[in-house]
């Protein structure tokens, strides 16, 4: 494999200098344009290493900013399906153009009411909105209770399937 171009020794001491302040591998590779494992070996060999716990610390940070972001989705994927069922029993402006002589008659607008078709696609549209609310609601749902159910399905496929064996093994000895 080739190797790059090496350090500079003005990029060495930006190393030293960045390390110093407390950034991240990552974050002085893309300062300096350098990959992650040239700003790495390079730290080393100057008897610096980069501290995992602040790695960890932004990890579980960005994780907890996410599961936020997700509630909130969660919330707006909600009250998007309470829109829906709320707009099946409300009147909206229909807009009508037609190609008549007078200019006055050829736009008209009315009060309507949801044709079936419209309160179709509107219960489709609650029910896309309250799947993914729930579905972001399981994915960060601390109980467990989702693997449980995962590992009681198989459990009692696995039970059926035992028992269908010991069925036939009694069929063959008859």
């Amino acid at each position: 494999m080739a190797k790059g171009t090496p350090l500079t020794d003005t990029e060495l001491m930006k190393i030293r200098v960045m390390h110093g302040k407390g950034w991240s591998a990552s974050k002085i590779s893309k300062e300096l344009g350098k990959p992650r494992t040239t700003v790495c070996r390079s730290a080393a060999r100057m008897g610096m290493y980069f501290d995992h716990a602040q790695t960890a610390a932004a990890t579980a940070a960005a994780a907890t900013d996410m599961k936020a972001r997700r509630a909130r989705l969660a919330e707006r994927a909600l009250i998007e399906a309470e829109g829906c069922f709320d707009d099946l029993h409300r009147p909206y402006m229909d807009h009508a153009f037609s190609q008549a002589k007078d200019k006055d008659e050829r736009y008209s607008q009315h009060a309507a009411m949801p044709t079936p078709i419209d309160k179709s696609q509107l219960m489709r549209a609650a029910a896309t909105a309250m799947a993914e609310h729930r579905r972001l609601a399981d994915f960060d749902s601390e109980d467990g209770s989702a693997a449980s159910r995962s590992m009681l399905g198989a459990l009692a496929a696995g039970l059926a399937a035992a028992a269908g064996h010991l069925d036939d093994a009694g069929d063959d000895e008859s």
